[in-house]
């Protein structure tokens, strides 16, 4: 279900009328996590019959502007919106599109068949604007040029889903190492967004991908360590190990680690050790 993300929506006092070639924009900066838009909600009135509002998402250029064609858009009906100038919230839905974290983008309004007369108000606060993330534009040439109108912020709220990406895995260092078998050991430290569904190991006794042997577990497993023992490991012999998980978005791998098995020689000092406390 779509979450609210970046949003101004209150302190409207006024409005920007769009119409024919008049075209109004406000602008807003994704967070530090990226996310999809699926639909925008705009505070809005009409006068007459504007027609068809379209609603694009634009990318923005060094000054903060809008540039390019639409990211994605949509449409409505505003010839159905209320003709009280308070306005009321209306919601655009969009084909769905992910918006990188960090980035700033613009929402651009026009209403192409509407004139002076049959236009479209839209919301906006002009006298105390706190929206640090962004401004109202203004384009009188359907977005050819525009004019930043930072003392304005119009009325938005972004809606859409979290961007699932492969879960952050740890290796850690091997226990329990014995002639044949150890204890491997990873962590899962970021689920990506969405549970993994699978985890496990690969290992080797050559290093890097692809391994011959590898181990995993089904479930849902949020953040946490896991632990697995590889077992028939020939002795005496460096072995290489990563460890990962799955989700929606694919494998998360943890960097690779080595340990050694135990010799016959090494066996027969811990065994000294332990019987006699000996230090050979």
């Amino acid at each position: 279900m779509p979450s609210l993300y970046e949003y101004y929506n209150t302190g409207d006092d006024s409005q920007e009328w769009i119409y024919g070639d008049v075209w109004f924009a406000q602008t807003f900066t994704v967070g530090a996590v990226a996310h999809t838009v699926t639909s925008v909600k705009l505070k809005m009135f009409r006068e007459g019959n504007p027609g068809t509002l379209t609603v694009g998402i634009r990318a923005t250029d060094g000054d903060g502007k809008p540039t390019g064609a639409d990211l994605t858009s949509g449409t409505t009906n505003a010839n159905n919106f209320t003709t009280d100038p308070v306005g009321a919230w209306y919601e655009i839905t969009l084909a769905e599109y992910t918006l990188a974290a960090n980035t700033k983008y613009a929402i651009v309004c026009r209403a192409p068949s509407g004139d002076a007369s049959n236009d479209v108000g839209w919301r906006v606060d002009l006298s105390s604007p706190t929206y640090e993330e962004g401004w109202a534009l203004y384009s009188g040439n359907s977005g050819v040029s525009w004019t930043s109108y930072y003392t304005e912020d119009l009325m938005f709220e972004v809606w859409g889903n979290p961007v699932v990406v492969v879960p952050t895995v740890v290796t850690h260092d091997a226990t329990d190492i014995g002639f044949t078998y150890a204890t491997l050991n990873g962590e899962i430290t970021n689920t990506g967004g969405a549970n993994a569904d699978e985890r496990g190991f690969d290992w080797d006794t050559d290093s890097g991908a692809p391994y011959a042997n590898s181990w995993t577990e089904t479930d849902s497993f949020g953040v946490g360590s896991f632990s697995h023992q590889a077992t028939g490991l020939p002795q005496g012999t460096t072995i290489y190990f990563r460890a990962k998980a799955h989700n929606s978005a694919g494998w998360g791998y943890g960097s690779e680690l080595s340990f050694q098995t135990l010799t016959e020689e090494e066996k027969v000092k811990e065994s000294y050790v332990e019987r006699f406390g000996l230090n050979l």
